[in-house]
């Protein structure tokens, strides 16, 4: 996705910038030699339970990496180290940062990610050249309102910890482009969160989001986001606003329905919907013709709409385990569907156009009520797996259907396994 080639490129320029240009020293003792020489320290898994304060001797480091030790605290010395890009501080046991962490004003990259800080000093405010901060699996309940004076920070990782709310100040934040808040409490996102318009990325699963707020269509850069189990009931009509995004994830909610605007998202290729409450799809779904993923498995739609025979990239079919009592005729239109799952529904009769789709290699349609199928099943001759186990087929049509997929499909689950009610 074009999220993750910008992050890659991103990142891949900042470690070319630092990384490559600096020799690496493993040993304290061995950069003691020449203290004044020495740009990148890595003592990472060093089982360090202290770090010596003479750390304050490297006056030109540009890189630290403490990853992966025992720290629980940082001697006063290092505070002073304010030529430091980089400072990873990831993997260790630190409960806080001091406010002197401010000092550290050329930084670039901070991690901080997997210790058990429960509190950030408002002094981060300082770090105004700070690009990326990764503070994932902490015990953060909030972030500072200072938060919003990193002007030049590109991505924020605050995965697994236990945020309860934002600060509206993150909307300050006018350069972010990656924001990861997946795995925490928020039950709410600030207004302000429309002001992030450079945004790309924004991952706000596994949280208890119960609504999202209309600014969140201002989001125009968007190309990727991911709500799933929340609890949200609706999308917010602005949500059709976003028209670069590829990839909506909304599975594991409480959504009924979905808003008319959603075939404005004309950039969308996946969609996934799986695990709601959603009865019925709008006829404007027919307009996203760029879609190739369409998942509603686990809901309570009774009808599919003839528009989504418009959907001609679609690859990915799921309608398993809801109320479909019959599929339109347009689904023969679906000529580039590779995967169609419509297990478990209340279908009567598959249509004949059902054979135009040449490219199908998985038909699963088990626990339906057919009692027969239609000719043009037999043109689909892509097939790799046909389950079709759990019908109401008769005698002749078990032994036809036994005869051809024998000869034809190597992987089935066969008509006279078990039978519906």
């Amino acid at each position: 996705m074009k999220f993750t080639t910008t992050l890659m490129l991103l990142l891949s320029c900042f470690a070319l910038s630092s990384n490559a240009q600096y020799k690496k020293y493993k040993s304290l003792e061995q950069a003691l030699i020449n203290p004044e020489r020495v740009y990148h320290l890595h003592l990472e898994e060093d089982w360090l339970n202290t770090l010596s304060g003479d750390i304050g001797a490297f006056t030109n480091l540009k890189i630290l990496e403490l990853e992966g030790n025992n720290l629980e605290s940082l001697p006063d010395a290092i505070w002073t180290l304010t030529t430091l890009e980089r400072l990873d501080l990831d993997q260790n046991r630190f409960t806080e940062m001091p406010p002197e962490l401010g000092k550290l004003v050329n930084l670039v990259e901070l991690d901080l990610d997997q210790n058990r800080i429960t509190k950030l000093p408002a002094e981060i405010g300082q770090l105004k050249k700070l690009q990326r901060l990764d503070l994932d699996d902490n015990r953060l309940t909030t972030l500072p309102p200072e938060i919003g004076q990193l002007k030049q920070l590109i991505e924020l990782e605050v995965r697994a910890n236990q945020l309860t709310s934002l600060p509206e100040e993150i909307g300050q934040c006018d350069s972010l482009n990656f924001l990861y808040l997946n795995n925490n409490f928020l039950p709410s996102l600030p207004e302000s969160i429309g002001h992030l318009v450079e945004l790309r990325a924004l991952d706000l699963w596994h949280n208890k989001l119960t609504t999202l707020p209309a600014g969140i269509g201002k989001l125009r850069n968007l190309t990727r986001l991911h709500v799933y189990r929340n609890k949200l009931t609706e999308l917010p009509q602005e949500i059709g606003d976003l028209v670069m995004l590829n990839e909506l994830d909304v599975e594991k909610n409480q959504l009924t329905q979905l808003p008319n605007t959603i075939g404005n998202m004309m950039g969308l290729v996946t969609l996934e919907l799986d695990s709601n409450n959603i009865t019925t799809l709008p006829a404007s779904i027919g307009k996203l013709t760029q879609l190739q993923k369409l998942d509603l498995e686990w809901n309570q739609v009774k009808k599919i709409p003839p528009q989504v025979g418009k959907l001609k990239q679609l690859t990915y079919l799921d309608f398993a385990h809801c109320k479909l009592k019959k599929l339109p005729a347009s689904i023969g239109n679906l000529v580039a569907l590779e995967y169609l799952h419509l297990s478990d529904n209340n279908i009567k009769a598959l249509p004949d156009t059902i054979g135009a789709l040449t490219r199908l290699e998985s038909l699963l349609i088990a626990n339906n009520r057919l009692k027969t199928v239609p000719e043009g099943f037999k043109r689909m001759t892509s097939l790799f797996v046909l389950e079709i186990n759990g019908n109401r087929f008769s005698e002749w049509e078990e032994q036809g259907i036994m005869a051809w997929t024998r000869n034809n499909i190597p992987i089935i689950e066969s008509p006279w396994d078990e039978y519906g009610d």
